[in-house]
């Protein structure tokens, strides 16, 4: 597992992999939190966050370079599902990561990029409403709680 340095994992983890009998290829984390970094809160994504957090895919070490790409620059696939040659992964039970955004250490989702992802397209009121809508259908809010810190070993940047 890769894991970046603005993204908390779960102390479940470890163990969850750990207690599967089956010689799985790999897990990866479709549910996880993202962080505002200063805020007393965390948005829950129910089903889509390996899609942009980079610290989502568990594999076997005689898997891993499977995930490189050398051509036409060196890339880690952390979005995958499925690695070449039909090898499919599973998704991890719980909610199994945190990406922590804002917080001067991102080269992806900086305060300054954040910004200009949300105001790149002018969009009508309607399309602004359905928007909102479906971001409300995919992420749940949540207090980040003593218990929440323990369980994602959560420190401030």
């Amino acid at each position: 597992m890769v894991v970046d340095a603005d993204d908390l994992i779960s102390n479940k983890i470890a163990s969850f992999v750990n207690k599967q009998k089956t010689n799985a290829p790999g897990w990866y984390i479709n549910k996880g939190y993202y962080y505002k970094e200063g805020t007393n809160y965390l948005f829950l994504n129910k089903k889509t966050f390996n899609n942009l957090c980079g610290s989502c895919l568990i594999v076997r070490t005689d898997l891993f370079l499977k995930l490189i790409v050398n051509d036409p620059w060196l890339y880690y696939y952390h979005e995958l599902m499925e690695l070449p040659g039909n090898i499919k992964s599973q998704a991890i039970p719980f909610s199994g990561a945190l990406y922590s955004m804002a917080n001067g250490e991102n080269h992806f989702m900086s305060s300054e990029h954040a910004i200009k992802l949300m105001t790149k397209q002018k969009i009508s009121y309607k399309q602004n409403i359905i928007n909102l809508y479906n971001k409300f259908l995919k992420y749940i809010v949540r207090p980040l709680t003593p218990n929440f810190k323990k369980n994602f070993g959560f420190y401030k940047v």
